[in-house]
């Protein structure tokens, strides 16, 4: 069946953690010509070809194979020394695991600007809770003497984590002034980026926890995978793998 000639959608892009793509681009496209509708989504307005991506979303596209790598290096050489050792990974873990949590109840991407829970104390709550993630699996390779290969773990997680974050950041922040204006103007200059040294801001909009939200980000996933890992390493320290 023929497609109606001439039929065009408009599609609001967010950038996001699991897209890449940059909010505010409304794209006009012809659902008759896929090719011009790539060459959009990624930055040429015109469709033609070939095009360049940018380099946040290069950024974006290699973080998460980066991240498959690092993992399945993790694996191979991760075992904690001791239970205590343990406990202080899983501690960071699970705090990060919790903020990441709790930011993704409130998180309506694209529709507004989110102020509420840890929003109201740091703009950026799930970076902040991956990072303590990272630190507390960095945390259960420790051993004395340290051996090079937790050295170049630690190397690697930090400076990926330096290397793409900081991009992704700053690219998001340009694009939700782009889509929201002086309302995110204003929520950026009474929320710091990562570190809650101002407390709760105040005069903000009231905004609720929503389950639905949470399970719509997906954020379980998350969840499932780090609680995974930590149950393998426990594995690992009680059979002496």
């Amino acid at each position: 069946m023929d497609r109606p000639e001439g039929l065009r959608m408009k599609i609001l892009v967010q950038f996001s953690a699991e897209t890449g793509y940059e909010c505010g681009d409304v794209l006009l496209f012809s659902v008759d010509d896929p090719w011009r509708m790539a060459c959009a989504v990624w930055g040429k307005s015109d469709g033609s070809a070939p095009f360049r991506m940018s380099s946040t979303a290069v950024l974006t596209g290699l973080r998460v194979p980066m991240g498959y790598v690092f993992a399945l290096l993790y694996l191979v050489v991760a075992r904690p020394v001791s239970l205590e050792l343990f406990g202080v990974s899983a501690g960071f873990v699970v705090a990060g695991c919790a903020l990441r949590s709790w930011a993704a109840g409130y998180l309506r991407k694209g529709r507004c600007v989110t102020v509420g829970g840890p929003y109201a104390f740091i703009r950026n709550p799930l970076y902040a809770g991956s990072f303590l993630i990272g630190v507390g699996f960095c945390v259960a390779l420790w051993r004395s003497p340290l051996p090079l290969t937790t050295v170049v773990l630690w190397v690697i997680f930090l400076g990926a984590f330096l290397a793409v974050y900081p991009v992704k950041v700053r690219a998001e922040e340009k694009e939700l002034l782009g889509c929201f204006g002086e309302t995110y103007a204003n929520y950026a200059r009474k929320v710091p980026p990562f570190l809650p040294w101002r407390g709760r801001a105040r005069d903000l909009e009231v905004q609720t926890f929503s389950a639905k939200v949470y399970f719509e980000n997906r954020e379980y996933q998350c969840l499932l995978g780090a609680y995974g890992v930590l149950a393998l390493l426990f594995l690992r320290y009680l059979l002496g793998w």
